[in-house]
């Protein structure tokens, strides 16, 4: 045949695919699920106490108020570049550019008060010159990053002032019953949660330490078994099987959404950009399949009962061929979650 022929073999590169794949998004998954597994119970823990929530907030206060003013700063330097830029350009081909930046400027809130500061011409203080239409792109670049550094800045620095208003309400001496009630409540409770993640996170990361072992030495393993052996309602099992699977989600894609890099990615209430949506988007349908795979194998899924695999494994099985990519790397490289939970 022409694959025989050319020496291709085509089942082999589409497994290798599916090995690069799984391997990539297993390297994310052992990353984020081993700075979830710490942060996660910890971040509930605190969040129990108002008082330990808000002393952690007037800590970080001085940094965030910090960011924003400097933020501010690059603010009125974009509006003068901008500006400088709208008189240069003025009765050329390029004025068009220049005033649909100044009035995006005008109608954004953050540089709007700006712009009415700057109602006569003022020298820019880093004089860009605007001599190209070239000139005009990397300026209006410039501000888009400028203008998301200061949303960002503006929206944390507001979640933290609104968060520490309310629980400095909820300490305050004019605390109703009501409020002392509640507290109360929610301290036992987001305790008692803490409590069971951090269960949930020692049983976790033992199955992580063990996924070489041929020995069925998961926690997990004996639960799952547990659950199958029993004659349960078929909906009831597969709410059990999912409360761990549930567990390596959140705290997988918890890591991602706690990622702040400024200029680059962050999510943030109703400040958060379109194509870093869709960027955090494509992110959680990459670790889907990898991530499900890894459970299934913690699981040792394919010893419980008849000892069939599940279709999904049996597709993602055929990697078990490649070399390194296949059994050696999903049984050695969960090590690295034991790594990043003791940094």
């Amino acid at each position: 045949s022409s694959e025989e022929g050319s020496g291709w073999d085509f089942s082999v590169v589409f497994k290798l695919a599916i090995a690069a794949s799984n391997a990539w998004g297993l390297f994310l998954v052992s990353t984020l699920m081993g700075y979830g597994l710490v942060g996660v119970p910890r971040t509930v823990w605190q969040a129990a106490s108002y008082r330990e929530a808000l002393e952690m907030n007037y800590a970080r206060a001085p940094a965030f108020h910090e960011e924003k003013v400097s933020a501010m700063y690059e603010v009125d330097d974009i509006v003068r570049d901008v500006q400088v830029a709208v008189a240069a350009s003025s009765g050329t081909s390029r004025a068009e550019f220049a005033n649909q930046m100044w009035h995006e400027l005008e109608q954004d809130p953050i540089s709007a008060e700006a712009c009415r500061s700057f109602t006569s011409m003022s020298p820019s203080r880093r004089q860009v010159p605007v001599a190209s239409l070239e000139d005009l792109a990397l300026l209006n670049w410039n501000r888009i990053q400028v203008m998301r550094n200061a949303r960002r800045t503006s929206c944390q620095w507001d979640m933290l002032c609104r968060s520490c208003w309310k629980m400095s309400d909820m300490l305050g001496p004019r605390q109703s019953q009501r409020s002392r009630a509640f507290s109360l409540a929610r301290f036992y409770g987001y305790r008692s949660m803490s409590v069971l993640i951090v269960l949930l996170s020692v049983l976790t990361f033992v199955g992580e330490m063990t996924m070489f072992s041929k020995a069925n030495t998961s926690v997990f393993y004996y639960y799952f078994e547990w659950v199958f052996g029993l004659p349960w309602n078929a909906d009831i099992a597969q709410g059990l099987v999912s409360v761990p699977l549930v567990f390596i989600v959140c705290t997988t894609y918890w890591s991602v959404l706690r990622i702040r890099i400024a200029g680059f990615f962050g999510l943030y209430r109703r400040n958060t950009d379109t194509s870093i949506l869709l960027w955090c988007a494509s992110i959680l349908c990459r670790l889907a399949a990898p991530l499900c795979y890894h459970f299934l194998l913690l699981g040792r899924f394919q010893s419980i009962g008849d000892g069939v695999d599940t279709e999904f494994v049996k597709f993602m099985g055929k990697i078990d061929v490649i070399p390194v990519l296949g059994v050696l790397f999903n049984e050695y490289f969960p090590l690295l979650v034991g790594i990043q939970v003791v940094v």
